[in-house]
């Protein structure tokens, strides 16, 4: 599994348990007959005010510094971070071969209007060859 692609875990609430760039959850029994749900985090947040201005006072933890995933901060300390299901999949940016040329005349370039998304969502999907799609919230 790519390590660029940041894939999640929930917990039985549809909550976050745990977010990685290694595949998780890991299964130790490959020989098993164990059906797996590797879901693919994308990454957009939606905060209450509150929420957004405590973030910064929130202590760094360990597995922030060892993962480099921001949204660590939140699980670390003692945060929740609301998955649910969408529709639609998307390309990272943040890494450079996954961004597309940028074309020689910027002002005819056509901005398509984003999907409709419920307030409070966070987006994640299935990591590649998983067939679930989910989404959340940091509140």
């Amino acid at each position: 599994m790519d390590p660029n692609v940041c894939k999640v875990v929930l917990d039985f609430d549809e909550n976050a348990l745990y977010f990685s760039r290694a595949p998780i959850p890991w299964v130790r029994d490959a020989a098993g007959k164990l059906q797996v749900r590797h879901l693919k985090h994308l990454g957009l947040y939606v905060f209450r005010r509150e929420a957004l201005l405590e973030y910064p006072t929130l202590p760094q933890g360990q597995l922030e510094r060892i993962e480099q995933l921001e949204q660590l901060r939140w699980l670390e300390n003692d945060w929740k971070i609301r998955v649910a299901e969408v529709e639609h999949d998307a390309i990272s940016v943040d890494v450079p071969r996954r961004r597309r040329p940028r074309r020689k005349d910027p002002g005819r370039q056509h901005v398509a209007k984003p999907p409709a998304i419920p307030s409070e969502m966070e987006v994640t999907l299935p990591a590649p060859g998983s067939h679930h799609r989910r989404a959340g919230t940091v509140a």
